[in-house]
């Protein structure tokens, strides 16, 4: 469901799963995305007009991970069990690259939109990742 704080009416939309959602969702711009276990990565028009059911934009059954950031058009994703970076083409949902990373245990960005990356390993360490 997605609810509008301001406004009396709510839910704003609501979205029937197939599956329990086990992240929370990403809000960039007018997108929300979410991880939806049973289908991908989805993700959603933040405020469809006259839609109670939601607007889908894409579904990526291929992307794993939930919505770190965003650069220069591309979405950061990180999935935490299988310790994989993801960076997927926002406007398509087509999935770019990816990249294991086992030693690291937490990935997180200082912003949904062109935030900085920060890693912390399994031994302790804090790396800054720069995506180019």
């Amino acid at each position: 469901r997605a609810y509008e704080l301001r406004e009396p009416r709510s839910p704003l939309w609501a979205y029937l799963c197939e599956s329990a959602l086990t992240t929370s969702p990403t809000l960039i711009d007018d997108r929300v995305y979410q991880q939806i276990p049973s289908e991908g990565l989805v993700s959603f028009d933040a405020l469809p007009l006259d839609s109670p059911g939601g607007v889908v934009l894409w579904k990526a059954a291929d992307v794993t991970g939930v919505v770190l950031t965003r650069h220069r058009g591309r979405l950061v994703t990180w999935d935490a069990e299988s310790h994989t970076i993801g960076i997927v083409d926002e406007r398509l949902g087509a999935l770019v690259s990816e990249r294991q990373m086992p030693q690291v245990e937490h990935l997180m960005a200082t912003s949904v939109d062109g935030g900085d990356l920060f890693a912390t390993g399994s031994d302790g360490r804090i790396t800054r990742l720069v995506p180019r």
